[in-house]
Parts: C-alpha cells; structure tokens; sequence
C-alpha cells in the first residue's frame, strides 16, 4: 500500500476532541505554536461536529477527525487511529483534553514529542509530562491551555479567531431578509446542552417580552435540535413575535448570525463562546460551581458581561456544599436587561 504523499517538514498536532466551547478556547493554541514554530505544519485533531470551529483558522494548516463513534471505535479503531496518527509523520503531538486512549495511540504511533498532563496514571505515555491542575487552577481554560503549549505564553498576545465563509454570511442575509428581519436584532440562547446550570426559560421569555416592547429591537431564539422543546416554551410563553432559527444552523452559519447581531445573551455554553469569537458584545449567566465557573469559562477577556447569582460568592462552591439550588432563577429579568442595554443602547 503507497504511503500518503506527506510533505517532511516538522509537523504539530493539537488535540482536542470535545465540545464546541472547549474547542474555541483551544485556538490560541494555534497561534501560539505557528509564532513558536514558523517553519512548521499546524494541525488539530477535533471530533466530527467541532470541525466547523476550527475550518479557515489562519494559523492551521491540516485538520484531523477524531471519531470515536465511527472509524476509531472499538478495538479495531484504536489501530486505526494509531496508524492515522503515524501516516502525518508528526513532530509534536500536545494532547489539551487528557484521554487515555489518544495518549497510549500518540505512544505507539512513535510521535516523538508527546506532551500532556503529568497527574495521570497514564502519564509515562508522554515524554514531556506538563505540571498543571486545571480544576483548582482559578485560570482561565484559555490561558491553560497555552500553558500546556509553554509556561512562558500570556493570554494578551493571543486572541480567539474564528472563520466565517462567504456562502455562511449569504445564507445568513437569506434567512433574515426571509424572516424580514432588520437590525438591530438581539439572539437568545436558553440551552447549554448539559454544561451549565441555565437561567429558567421563564426568564429567557420574560427578558424577550421586555425586548419587544421596545419595538426597535428583534429577538432571535437559537438551539440546537434537540432544544426545540426548551424553544416551544419560550415563544408560547411570550407574547411578542420572535424569530426562530434553531435547528437550522450550522457552526458556521451561527457565527455568521453571531456577527450581525447587537448582542447575545447565552448560559455558559459553546454559542457564548463563539459570539465571543467573532467579536459580538455578549451577557453570560454564570453560577459559582466549578464546573462553569466564569473564572475559568467565562467570557474570554470579557469579566464585565458576566452575571452571576447574587447569592454566589465570586468563587467556586462545590455542588455538595451549594446551598443555592435554584441559584439562577435568582437572576432578575431587569439585570440581564440592563446589562445588555448598556452596550447596544448606541445600535437602536
């Protein structure tokens, strides 16, 4: 079987193959290393959906699909993977998100610089181990993931870039002159998929109805497709006219909408992030458990569009001790409001 015609040249792989957010707040890491490493090849490998997030990067030179849901599942694609990874003839191999299976693949694949985190049982697996604890850091999950790049990054020399395609921004027009939408429009996004603790939908529809009443303003609803439940809630509830476009979009169609709106006001969820990255003012809901903390998943560089419960303190309670069960629905209609208004009076 003929080898695939790569050319030899130092060759970096970035992997990280979760969700949309994570993937987002891992390209700084492209930037980083294309400064470090002029001469050589960025690539990263992603799952299947995030591909989109990353397709156009200007510091990427390649893009590999992790899927372990299709050709590397199971025993079979384990080898398959390892046989993937060793076909790129890499240099480099920085795996951002720890998991067994790509650390022991990178191994056997010969990569031979292999770096991640060193508090692993599987840890040996990397010849350039990282000392870091991402869960207590009080970091950001860009900067750690530069830190996992080199010690020596900060987070102010590297921004989060994101790609919009021309046919994304046409169909984008299409649908809003479609809809006959104008601006300024403002795009609710109620769902997290699971990643957060959300702001009641309730509030979601209230803070449409306020929106509304102001009658220089359209609101758009955006979700995924298995938010169409969450989405029916809202527009019955609501008794001004929303546009709803969940469902229907691809990542880079999203951002494409993202770009042309006022603002956005999202859970902690990947969508927040991506408004983030195409430089649309934003308003995140955030609670205080660690696990969506805005001290790590906030707003990148954005700590003035978050809001969180007044009853959280402004660190990390653990779930077991959070007294606040229903913490978010604590969140007036009226904060969120004023919040948006303050940066898209000037848009109306």
């Amino acid at each position: 079987m003929s080898q695939p015609n790569i050319k030899k040249k130092n060759r970096i792989l970035v992997v990280r193959p979760d969700r949309m957010g994570d993937v987002i707040l891992s390209t700084p890491t492209l930037t980083a290393l294309q400064q470090k490493f002029p001469d050589a090849e960025i690539g990263m490998m992603v799952a299947p959906y995030t591909r989109d997030v990353i397709d156009g990067h200007p510091d990427l030179d390649f893009i590999m699909i992790y899927d372990d849901n299709g050709k590397h599942q199971g025993f079979s694609g384990f080898f398959t993977l390892v046989k993937n990874l060793r076909d790129q003839t890499l240099a480099r191999f920085y795996l951002l998100h720890p998991r067994f299976r790509l650390a022991l693949a990178a191994f056997l694949a010969g990569i031979p610089v292999r770096v991640g985190t060193s508090y692993r049982a599987y840890s040996f697996l990397f010849n350039q181990p990282v000392k870091l604890h991402r869960r207590n850091s009080g970091k950001h999950e860009a900067e750690l993931n530069l830190q996992m790049i080199s010690s020596d990054y900060h987070m102010q020399n590297f921004d989060l870039k994101f790609h919009i395609p021309p046919w994304a921004e046409k169909r984008i027009h299409s649908l809003l002159a479609e809809h006959q939408i104008k601006s300024p429009f403002v795009v609710l996004h109620p769902g997290s998929g699971g990643s957060a603790r959300d702001w009641p939908w309730q509030r979601f529809a209230q803070l449409a109805h306020h929106i509304g009443k102001l009658q220089t303003v359209s609101v758009i609803l955006t979700g995924s497709k298995n938010e169409k439940e969450l989405i029916d809630k809202i527009q019955n509830y609501c008794d001004y006219c929303l546009y709803r476009l969940d469902g229907q979009l691809s990542i880079k169609e999203l951002a494409a909408l993202y770009n042309r709106a006022a603002g956005v006001v999202a859970n902690s969820t990947g969508p927040l992030h991506l408004a983030v990255a195409v430089g649309t003012y934003v308003v995140g809901l955030y609670c205080s458990l660690p696990a969506c903390h805005p001290n790590r998943w906030g707003p990148y560089r954005r700590p003035y569009s978050v809001i969180m419960p007044e009853s959280c303190e402004n660190y990390p309670v653990h779930e077991s001790n959070c007294t606040e069960k229903n913490c978010m629905d604590s969140i007036s209609v009226e904060t969120v409001l004023s919040k948006l208004m303050e940066k898209i009076e000037d848009k109306i």
